[in-house]
This record gives C-alpha cells, structure tokens and sequence, in this order.
C-alpha cells in the first residue's frame, strides 16, 4: 500500500501516514476510486480550470511549471544527428523533471552530467545503478498521482543488461519506457490527463517486447550474413583484376565511380539556412520534396527542410568541391575555423572529437566533428527557442547582462553566493584570465569561456559596453548590501519557539527559529491543534529586526520589537495543502517566545 498523499510505502494496518500524517484509506477500491476521482475534476473542469473551480492543475498550484512531455523519436533523431549533444540535453531536463515529481520522497537524482562522469569511472556499473533507482523512484512516487505504473527498478535493470546481446537496442526500450512514465505521471502533475489514458496505464507498452525481438533478429541476421559475405570475398578475392582496376583508375581518373563533377566550393550554405527550400532547387541541389530531404555531391552535402524550410544541413567529407558554412570548410583546420566562427558564434562545448558552437540569437547550433586537428565533418541544426533559454539558463548566471540594463530585482533574484560570479561573469565574457582559484576553476569549466586577456592587460572602460558597465555597477552594490545583510551578528531574534498570542481559536500558530551563520534562518511553523509541521522553509536577515521569506511569491515578513516579541505579516495569496492555516497563523498576529514547544 502506498500514500495518496506523499507517496511512501505504508504497512497495511496503518490508519494515518507516519511520514506527512495524511488518512489513510482502507477501500479495497482506493486506486480505482483515486483514478474515478481524478477522471471526475477533469469531466467536471474541463472548460473552467479558474481558481474558484475548485480544480488547480498541481503547476499552478505550487508555481512550479509544467512537467515537459518528451518525445522518444524526436530524441532518439536529434541526439544521432547532433552525435549525442541533444540527448544530454535532454536527459538532463528529465532529471529535473523526475525530481520535481518525485519530490517529498527523500531522494534526489543526480546531475545527468555527474552520472555520466561517474558511468565513465566505474565502466558503466554506475549507470546501470543509476537506471535502476530512477525506475524505482517512478515505480513508488505513481500511487501518490493515482495510478500504479508497472516496470519496477529491478525491470529497468533487466532490460539494460540485455544489452550484451542486443547491440543497445535494449538501451533504446529502456530509454522509452522511462519518458512513456514520466509522460504519463507529467499528464497528471500538469492536470492534463485524461480518463481514457489514466485507464490504459495497467496495460503499458503493449508491443515493447515483440517489437525488440523483431529487431534484435534482424540485426542478427544482418551481422551474420555480413560475417559471411566478408568470408567469402576473403576467399574469392582475385588480386590479378584489383591491380588491374588501380593501374587504370591512376592513369584514367574518367574511369573511376562516383566521380563528383558538381562544384559548389564558392558558395556558403549559411545564406540557405533558414530560408525556403525552392533556394535549395536553384542552387541544382535534387531532392525528395514529398520528405524535404535534398542531397548533392553523392550525398556529402545533406540537407532537411521542415514546413518548406531548411533546418538541418550536413557536410561531410574532405573534397574540393565541397561548399562552406559561415566560411568553414571541410579539411579547414580547428583553429582557423574557431577565428572565423568566433564574431557570431560562442563555444557551447566540447565532446571527444566535436565541437559545438552556439548563435543564440539566431537559434542556430553547428557542431564541427574532426580527426585530429581537420575538420571531417559540419552539422547545422536549428534550435527552439525554449532549447536556447534552457542552455543559456544552464551555461550564464546573467544571460543577457551584455545585451540589456538588469533590473535590482533580477540580481536580487540570484543567490548571495553567485552574486560575485555572475558580476565576474562579464569580464569572463571578454576573455579576462582570472588569477583567484575559485573563479579561475569555475569559468575554465564552462563551455564558453576562453582566457585569453591578462588581468594586467585588461581595460573595462575600453572593452565594456554601456549595459555591462552599469550591470558590474549594479550586481556590486547588491552583493556588497547582501553581504553586509548575511552578518547575523546584530540580529536581535533569538532561537527557539514563538507561540501566537493574537490568534483566533483552533489555529494557535508556533514557529521555531534557528539563526543560521550565513544571514540565513531556518523556520517551522506548526499550530498547536496539529501534530505535524504544516511549513518548513529559509528566510533570510534583512536587517537587524527583520527577516523575510518568499514562498513561490508569498511574502512572509517577521518583525521582532525585542529578543522575546514579534508580529508576522504577510502579503500576496498562496493555495494548496494548509494555505488557509499559514496565510491565518501570519497575517499581523503577534507571537511572544516560549522556553520550549512539544
């Protein structure tokens, strides 16, 4: 039996969940009655999901956003075409997204990055752990969103150790199984889920299996049959007519297949990119327009187009005839094609043998793959602009701190301790080669930055434009005031236990504090009428009498006059479990220190 409401495993004979105190039903139906409940608020708010009826999709509730739905085929295309830099990309939203759904469990899923470093060290053993818990998580946390979903951990696991024997393709099925979940459990976070859907969820990926082994066969049969194919010719292979064919093809270059008369060496395909493919056709390129596929040069230049548009270009390849990309060629060395890419595009990171290169504002990802120092192979790809928030997000602390004027609320925003690296992060911009060891590890480790100015050669006032001036302006006044506010020393608040003495009957409010060294408060508030904490949160010091909590944009100010009084006020509106009890026990009620609280 698992709790409806936090989602833990509970004995049977248990009448109240000992982890978040919710009741616990004893109906033998209760998973058919969470699913009709379910069904009835989607049947019944389909048209009006407004606040007042009575229906909030979990995301608005907590203001914590949709779970994203992720297509298994769009990632399994994107990540062979971007030679795995998508799937990372993706896979590291998933976990994001895992753990804000699993979230009140007790665990928490690394970093996608982490897992992949670790998986490196232990040969793989890590990953196949990994695997397995994030499946275990999914399998648990189900009941809590009314549906019992049916691949355990230990079924994740299975299926990546079938690997061995089916050439990754075991990989792929478990890859699927974990976004079909995550869409199913994401469906019913978001309030999107319809009855049908939630009905279907006791018979899961009908065909997975079959279809595996319909697969697996036929790369065996393939592997074999070219296992024989290569013995034969080995045993048949006449070298008589191979020196024959070498003698003429020296001496004949007409002689030799698949000659290349096409020259396409003087045009850049950057001009192309993005626009209508009937440019494509001018150009002499042939191609399928049913599938918005064209090819040229026997297919070393590849490219697709969507709705009509060309999107994705690949060139591959070391040829003469070959065209170029923003100047960068095939055969180009790195270095030369980096100074030609580096007055519109910034690095976004390196894996094995490619290199990938951003233009944020055009949306458009090339990634240069090389043997050695050339430059064998160029892939273009547009991306969406909820990718391009996302990498920037991930990559900047201040993303756009050299293009526009931030706002005091947008610092405000960032926490006290990456105050000073996002201000370090503009000179970072330009180059500046920083000295001190935490700033110089943590901009080494980004996929954008190259040091390439001395401290002592580096001008601010020549190098900076407007809007970085003011920013480094703006985030140091902030940080210097955060800093002078995280010294809790003067704070006149003491800890322990604040009991109301203003409150209506029944919801008597208590709140205990613990004044943190860092300028930080830890705060629980319960009422005395309850016996579980109905709010656990961090506030911060703002001065010497005050501190402050902002809860998903509810406000929470604390005012003490002494060590032993203080009044709560709050402002804004906040829903969900308890929000009547919390918004009661801290609107303007007074509270006077207790020497203990049980």
């Amino acid at each position: 039996m698992f709790c409806t409401n936090c989602g833990k495993e509970l004995e049977d004979t248990w009448a109240k969940c000992p982890y978040c105190g919710a009741i616990v039903e004893s109906d033998e139906n209760k998973e058919q009655d969470i699913k009709l409940e379910i069904h009835n608020n989607l049947a019944e708010n389909k048209e009006d999901e407004s606040p007042a009826s009575g229906y909030i999709p979990k995301y608005q509730m907590e203001n914590m956003g949709k779970i994203k739905y992720r297509s298994f085929w769009k990632f399994l295309l994107l990540s062979c075409i971007t030679f795995g830099i998508y799937g990372i990309y993706v896979m590291y939203g998933y976990v994001k997204d895992l753990n804000k759904v699993c979230e009140g469990d007790g665990k928490q899923s690394k970093n996608y990055i982490v897992v992949i470093l670790l998986s490196m060290v232990t040969c793989g053993i890590y990953g196949l752990y990994w695997y397995y818990t994030q499946g275990e998580r999914l399998y648990r946390i189900a009941p809590k969103y009314g549906i019992q979903i049916q691949e355990k951990g230990s079924t994740i696991l299975l299926w990546s150790l079938l690997d061995v024997v089916t050439f990754g393709i075991s990989s792929m099925a478990v890859t699927y199984i974990m976004f079909d979940n995550m869409n199913l459990i994401g469906k019913i976070y978001n309030g999107e889920k319809t009855a049908e859907e939630i009905s279907r969820s006791g018979k899961p990926h009908p065909h997975l299996l079959r279809n595996v082994l319909i697969i697996c066969a036929v790369f065996w049969v393939l592997i074999l049959g070219s296992i024989f194919w290569i013995v034969k010719m080995l045993f048949t292979y006449d070298a008589s007519v191979a020196l024959d064919y070498d003698v003429i093809t020296a001496e004949d270059d007409t002689a030799m297949p698949g000659e290349m008369t096409e020259d396409y060496s003087g045009i850049d395909l950057e001009t192309y990119f993005g626009q209508p493919e009937e440019m494509l056709k001018e150009l002499g390129i042939e191609g399928d327009e049913e599938y918005g596929e064209y090819m040229a040069l026997d297919g070393a230049i590849y490219i697709s187009c969507t709705d009509g548009t060309a999107d994705i270009i690949m060139l591959e390849g070391v040829n003469e005839n070959m065209p170029a990309f923003h100047g960068v060629k095939t055969g180009m060395s790195l270095s030369e094609a980096d100074t030609l890419l580096s007055d519109t595009y910034m690095s976004a990171g390196q894996m094995d043998d490619q290199y990938a290169y951003l233009d944020a504002d055009a949306g458009t990802n090339i990634v240069l793959e090389t043997s050695g120092e050339e430059i064998i192979r160029i892939t273009v790809m547009q991306m969406s602009q909820d990718e391009i928030d996302s990498y920037m997000q991930e990559a900047y602390i201040f993303p756009d701190s050299d293009k526009k004027y931030l706002s005091e609320d947008e610092v405000r925003s960032v926490e006290a301790d990456r105050l000073a690296i996002g201000r370090n992060e503009i000179f970072a911009r330009h180059g500046y080669i920083f000295s001190e060891d935490t700033y110089k590890q943590y901009f080494e480790s980004m996929p954008w930055y190259k040091g390439t100015v001395p401290a002592d050669q580096f001008n601010a006032d020549e190098v900076f434009n407007d809007f970085e001036k003011k920013n480094v302006e703006l985030i140091k006044k902030v940080e210097d005031e955060v800093s002078g506010i995280n010294k809790a020393d003067n704070f006149i608040g003491m800890d322990g236990w604040y009991t109301c003495i203003t409150g209506s009957e029944g919801t008597t409010g208590h709140v205990n504090v613990q004044v943190n060294g860092d300028g930080t408060v830890n705060l629980t508030f319960r009422i005395l009428e309850m016996s579980y904490d109905i709010l656990t949160v961090q506030g911060a010091i703002i001065d010497d009498t005050t501190i402050q909590v902002d809860y998903y944009g509810y406000i929470i100010t604390m005012i003490w006059s002494d060590s032993e009084n203080m009044t709560i006020v709050k402002s804004g509106e906040l829903s969900g479990t308890d929000s009547g009890i919390i918004m009661d026990i801290t609107d303007n009620q007074s509270y006077l220190r207790t020497t203990e609280f049980n």
